[in-house]
């Protein structure tokens, strides 16, 4: 199942002369069991202002993720453009992709674990993620999202702001063995001057569990590169049984060019649960090889003192 939309109205004027401001909005739902996948587009412009927002939604009969909205909203001094998708078992939204339209929200709900692994693959922040993700086997791996904004036109210096936000609900009886959540943020991308303020919020069941303001780039990059927040037992948070959990990234800055995107994975796991344990096999070769390393660095000075004569 697709469904696609895309909204538009107004442009500038090619003559210059001021013009009324430019709106556009556009709302996509795909409803199915299987494979669903939902993309909205709305671009707006005008010379006194464009506003563009767009609205994604997938909704699935099976499965622990039962629906996953994808909203967003960016006003512009000339013109705006926002790209909404979310998708169960499609394609992985990357960082790198949230950061090319005014304002993105990506979301895919329990992606398919080839593709998991590959956006786990790597070192830094990816890795440390990584080691707490049993992915194919005990985590239960039930969304990734990407979050960008760029400020791609600069106006009069007036601060413009776009948000990006996806909103998941989970059927909790769904799931196998009940675990902790975990929000493992990957990678942050930041473009030009980064922004004049960002923030960053998670809620639970409607309520403000995460709630984070940035002002400069270097504080933004430590928060997001490879950190997994830990939110305890994943059934606590619900007393119906059903997890709402949302994500929400909103960016102002007065620049153009200006940008910043996050990516990240959330399940039910435990963290430590991605770390490879050594074979009892090899942990037995090893400690073999270190005796016969200790012993003949024994023998090997008995010879010594023997030739020194002590």
């Amino acid at each position: 199942m697709q469904a696609s939309a895309r909204g538009g109205n107004g442009r500038p004027n090619p003559l210059g002369i001021p013009s009324a401001g430019g709106a556009a909005f556009a709302r996509a739902t795909g409803i199915g069991g299987g494979a669903v996948q939902s993309l909205a587009t709305a671009d707006a412009g005008s010379d006194a202002g464009a506003d563009a927002a767009a609205e994604a939604t997938s909704m699935f009969g099976t499965g622990p993720v039962t629906s996953v909205r994808s909203t967003v909203a960016a006003n512009g001094y000339r013109q705006a453009s926002v790209i909404a998708t979310t998708n169960r078992g499609g394609p992985v939204p990357t960082v790198f992709q949230a950061s090319n339209g005014q304002a993105s929200a990506l979301a895919s709900a329990m992606p398919d674990p080839l593709e998991v692994v590959s956006i786990l693959a790597g070192t830094g922040g990816r890795e440390r993620v990584a080691q707490d993700f049993d992915v194919g086997g005990t985590s239960d791996i039930l969304g990734v999202v990407a979050l960008g904004a760029v400020l791609s036109f600069q106006g009069d210096g007036t601060a413009m702001s776009h948000s990006a936000a996806a909103a998941f609900a989970i059927d909790l009886a769904q799931l196998g063995s009940a675990q902790d959540l975990l929000i493992g943020l990957l990678e942050p991308n930041v473009r030009s001057g980064g922004f004049d303020s960002l923030r960053f919020q998670i809620f639970l069941e409607g309520l403000p569990t995460v709630d984070e303001m940035f002002y400069d780039i270097v504080t933004a990059r430590t928060f997001f590169d490879g950190r997994t927040l830990d939110f305890g037992s994943i059934l606590a948070p619900s007393s119906d049984g059903i997890l709402d959990l949302d994500f929400i990234l909103t960016m102002t800055s007065s620049r153009g060019g200006d940008g910043f995107a996050v990516d990240l994975i959330f399940g039910n796991s435990t963290v430590g649960a991605g770390v490879v344990p050594v074979p009892p096999a090899v942990v037995l070769f090893l400690s073999a090889l270190g005796s016969l390393f200790a012993t003949r660095r024994l023998a090997g000075k008995g010879r010594a003192d023997q030739r020194s004569g002590v």
